[in-house]
């Protein structure tokens, strides 16, 4: 039978969880076109749509903060 260690140690993108981190539960918002982590406004919630509130464009990312900076601020990913 899995434990809950098993869970969270499934290996993702060739990389393991080797631990499970409570504090990066809070949810951000990336936005794609100005590259950062944004404030946003709701547009839609039940198809959960945002918009960026500092270039009012709709190409948002949201996950937890700890994987949109493995995700978005890794050596490589960044044209800049």
């Amino acid at each position: 039978m899995m434990t809950y260690d098993d869970l969270i140690n499934i290996p993702s993108f060739w990389k393991k969880k080797e631990n499970f981190v409570e504090e990066r539960w809070p949810i951000v918002f990336y936005c794609k076109d100005c590259k950062e982590i944004v404030e946003t406004e709701c547009i839609n919630e039940f198809k959960n749509i945002y918009k960026c509130a500092k270039c009012k464009w709709r190409n948002i990312a949201f996950w937890t903060q700890e994987s949109i900076k493995e995700f978005y601020f890794t050596k490589g990913f960044r044209e800049d």
